[in-house]
């Protein structure tokens, strides 16, 4: 059984659940979406990387929550098209 897990649902409430039980809950920041392939990714990197720093739950939770919401606000990188030979 894993002891903490996040649970996300878009622009509501993310919540970490210690074995069952709610530890903490943040609601992100309003942003307007632009891109949210690799929120979840960006999300898990920045509540990991507080805790491993001392971070508490909560703490790591508003963070990691802020940062997936600028990510998914930003502009998305062009992609360049193909060159041909």
């Amino acid at each position: 059984m894993l002891p903490e897990v996040i649970v996300t649902d878009g622009p509501r409430a993310a919540v970490v659940r210690h074995f069952g039980r709610q530890g903490a809950s943040a609601v992100p920041p309003p942003h307007l979406p632009r891109e949210v392939t690799g929120a979840g990714d960006t999300l898990a990197g920045t509540f990991l990387a507080h805790r491993s720093q001392g971070a508490t739950t909560a703490q790591a939770l508003a963070e990691a929550t802020a940062a997936a919401a600028r990510y998914v606000a930003a502009p998305s990188l062009p992609i360049p098209a193909p060159r041909r030979a």
